[in-house]
């Protein structure tokens, strides 16, 4: 992947992903620490649990990194000799490229609605397993752009 390219992927990377700190970091640690422990969702779970806390936001920010690694794998084995992409519809840097911008921006939202209207599993398990198809396209681009190829 040339530099012109990288540098692109990083810039809409960068502003398509979203924030990694809330505004509310600006509390001071006793009462977000107060908050925790009273904060309990509709089922009297605390609020702070695996589906939506630090797990939830590890695998949002995730599917970008995945993303991303799909991305740049993508473009290093077509400058290999002989790799191809096999999708016709992503046969077009521009696509490829906002595709895998846009994806992880629509599950993100999609996920986060979920969460908020109380289906926290159900989109921890979206988060999941677009992080982990994605970590798939990334070791494949790697297995198939680093394979040994009769020359033609």
């Amino acid at each position: 992947m040339n530099k012109t390219a990288g540098s692109i992927a990083l810039l809409l990377f960068g502003l398509a992903a979203p924030p990694a700190v809330e505004m509310a970091s600006a509390q001071s640690s006793q009462e977000r620490s107060s908050q925790a422990t009273q904060a309990t969702d509709i089922r009297g779970e605390a609020a702070d649990d695996w589906e939506g806390g630090a797990l939830f936001q590890a695998f949002g920010v995730g599917m970008f990194a995945a993303s991303a690694g799909d991305l740049a794998t993508t473009e290093w084995g077509l400058n290999q000799p002989g790799i191809y992409e096999a999708n016709p519809l992503a046969g077009n840097r521009g696509v490829r490229v906002s595709a895998h911008v846009l994806v992880p921006a629509a599950v993100w939202w999609t996920t986060k609605r979920l969460h908020q209207d109380g289906h926290d599993k159900a989109a921890l398990w979206v988060r999941i397993a677009v992080t982990a198809a994605y970590g798939y396209a990334v070791m494949h681009n790697l297995r198939t752009a680093g394979s040994p190829r009769p020359l033609p």
